[in-house]
């Protein structure tokens, strides 16, 4: 157990790692982008906690972006869509017993769409229209200082609930 400011926490060893890659398409006319991303955590618990043991986590990331800005018959169109694995290998109910997730891609099970929408922005103009399904967190509740850290606390923030 290691002791802070007169609270007890269970001790933690996590490894970090993740990989992507991205392909672009389309020199003249609409471009196309096609990424994938792999994140894995290593945690475990070695003292402290709900009990001692370990899991390893996973996130698989799949997107997709169509981009019409630069002139052609769709001029001012782009779409975006993400889709979004986790593995089922939960860490903070199992093992920490902490409420707020110790890992920010410790999540149940789930192959989902986590993003589709499109943007429309005519002939240059300043406003454009967006439509579908949109991570409002990504544009409204971001700070970089967030960004440094795993701790799913430090990602959206806690301030509605």
């Amino acid at each position: 157990m290691i002791r802070a400011a007169g609270y007890a926490t269970p001790a933690l060893a996590v490894i970090v790692w993740g990989c992507c890659t991205e392909a672009t398409f389309g020199a003249e006319g609409p471009t196309r982008t096609i990424a994938a991303s792999y994140t894995g955590d290593l945690m475990r618990s070695v003292r402290g906690g709900l009990e001692t043991g370990g899991t390893y986590l996973e996130q698989g990331e799949l997107t997709f972006e169509f981009d019409q800005t630069q002139g052609g018959a769709l001029e001012g169109l782009w779409a975006y869509a993400n889709a979004l694995y986790n593995n089922s290998a939960t860490f903070s109910d199992r093992y920490a017993g902490d409420a707020q997730t110790a890992s920010n891609i410790d999540a149940p099970r789930v192959l989902r769409i986590y993003e589709a929408w499109v943007d429309w922005r005519p002939g240059g103009a300043l406003d454009s229209l967006r439509a579908g399904l949109h991570d409002l967190n990504a544009k409204f509740d971001t700070s970089d200082a967030r960004s440094l850290f795993v701790n799913s606390s430090f990602g959206v923030g806690h301030d509605l609930g």
